[in-house]
Order: structure tokens, then sequence, then C-alpha cells
């Protein structure tokens, strides 16, 4: 039974007969999907700062104000530093390298200066950096890695 109706809504189905009076049965409500929802938004509420990174640095091709700039410098710095400790605590060193590697270009406190153009291209590559961790992640959170 896949705990759905014909007509796509969730069914119940008795998992333990009635017992004595006053006793509540055990049902289990097909909601298998509900499950990967919870697991998802768990996922979510844990790595929502990288995604919010990832955001200003696909963002940053318009033309703004230094201030723009300079917020994603502090932001991804942070991103990269916080989620290299993390893959460092959870024993994966090639992402804590790497992450660190994108924390000290991004650093706000001795920035690098470079042209415009060559910040476009870092800024999607870090973008890329920050999608592939993520996914990774992520295959690790479902236990697919």
């Amino acid at each position: 039974m896949n705990g759905m109706s014909g007509k796509g809504l969730p069914t119940a189905q008795l998992v333990e007969p009635l017992g004595e009076a006053g006793q509540v049965p055990k049902i289990k409500i097909g909601f298998s999907f509900s499950i990967a929802i919870l697991n998802s938004m768990d996922w979510l509420r844990n790595n929502w700062f990288v995604l919010f990174a990832i955001t200003l640095l696909l963002g940053s091709f318009g033309d703004h104000p230094y201030g723009y700039y300079q917020l994603l410098r502090w932001v991804v710095a942070i991103v990269a530093f916080y989620s290299a400790y993390t893959a460092s605590q959870e024993g994966h060193s090639s992402w804590m390298w790497i992450l660190i590697a994108l924390g000290i270009l991004f650093n706000p406190i001795r920035p690098f200066y470079l042209e415009r153009e060559t910040w476009v291209i870092l800024d999607v590559i870090s973008a890329v950096v920050l999608t592939i961790f993520l996914v990774s992640k992520r295959k690790l959170y479902e236990g697919k890695i």
C-alpha cells in the first residue's frame, strides 16, 4: 500500500488491532514524503548561510555600490571559514583546505585588489565551488556517499 488513495488523498493503515477500552490504537499514515520534507527543512536550516553566500556571489554581476562588495567579502569569508571548520570536524580535509583558500581570497581584513573582470570569474568559480560543496554535503547527509 503506498499510503495514497486513488484520488491522491493520504490513507491510514491500522498497525495494531483495537485493544482494551481507553487504549489508543497505533495507526500508520502513508506520508513517507513528509519525512523527506522535514529532513530537507533540517538540512536547509543548517545550510542557509551557504545558499545566501552563493546568492550574493551570483548577484554580484550587476552594477552595485562598493558596500555590496564589502558585504560580499565578509559573508563569503565567514561562510568559507565556518564551512572549513565543519568540514574539518567531519573529517573532510580536502574540503577544509579548499574552503580555507576561498576564505583567504575573500577576506575583508587584508583584501586582494584585482580587476573587475577577474573578480567576475572568481565569483562564478566560488559560487560553483560552494554549490558542489553543498551537493556533496547533501549527499553525505542523506547517506548516498
